[in-house]
């Protein structure tokens, strides 16, 4: 847009693009798009609201969180960053990986495709964002399922195992108020850890903890 401007072009006939063209040029008038200018402008604002945006987080969750408007959400992501131009979630996963801009966009962009958009909720408004309990325990045991089919085949170091566990013991605690679902599954591998007494570590496996659980 910036170069279209110093060439001279005429502006483009699109209005949300138009109102950026004149604004660049100090001619606009819709307070929309200059707040969604101001948020492209600024690193750490323009790196959380693409977050959110990346992962489908709704634009009621987005203005309850960030106080962000639905209008200057819509403006900034047609203007500035366009979710379309993803195909699918491997796409985005990409984007993500790749990303590398800044360390922050990069570590905020992976933190929400990994864990999904109640991460991003909770982080940004310091721990006040509702996850229902129900989501809390299907997390738990999607986490559940795959430390116990690494067990299996890695030979997981009983030191990681352990903190996940007692991580994913906590977050069914907090949900035991609407008892939806039953939680054998994860009380079942704390039985095995618990009694289990030969361990192999990292060192004597040769695997990278990294490569065992992210």
């Amino acid at each position: 847009m910036q170069v279209a401007i110093e060439k001279g072009s005429a502006a483009p006939t699109e209005p949300l693009e138009k109102e950026l063209f004149l604004t660049l040029q100090g001619k606009g008038q819709d307070e929309t798009v200059q707040k969604a200018l101001d948020i492209y402008r600024d690193d750490y604002k323009r790196e959380v609201v693409e977050s959110f945006l990346l992962v489908n987080v709704s634009r009621s969750d987005i203005e309850k969180v960030l106080d962000v408007v639905p209008s200057v959400v819509n403006a900034f992501e047609q203007l500035f960053f366009d979710t379309g131009v993803f195909e699918n979630r491997l796409d985005k996963f990409s984007y993500a990986r790749s990303y590398k801009r800044n360390d922050y966009g990069h570590a905020l962009k992976n933190a929400g495709m990994d864990f999904g958009g109640d991460s991003l909720k909770i982080r940004m408004s310091a721990g006040s964002s509702y996850v229902s309990p129900t989501a809390v325990q299907n997390e738990v045991r999607a986490v559940a399922y795959f430390m116990a089919q690494r067990a299996k085949t890695n030979a997981v170091d009983s030191n990681i195992a352990r903190a996940a566990l007692e991580w994913a013991k906590l977050a069914l605690r907090a949900a035991e108020g609407a008892k939806e679902e039953s939680t054998a599954g994860v009380e079942q591998i704390s039985i095995a850890l618990e009694t289990k007494t030969e361990t192999t570590d990292a060192e004597k496996s040769g695997i990278d903890p990294d490569d065992i659980l992210h």
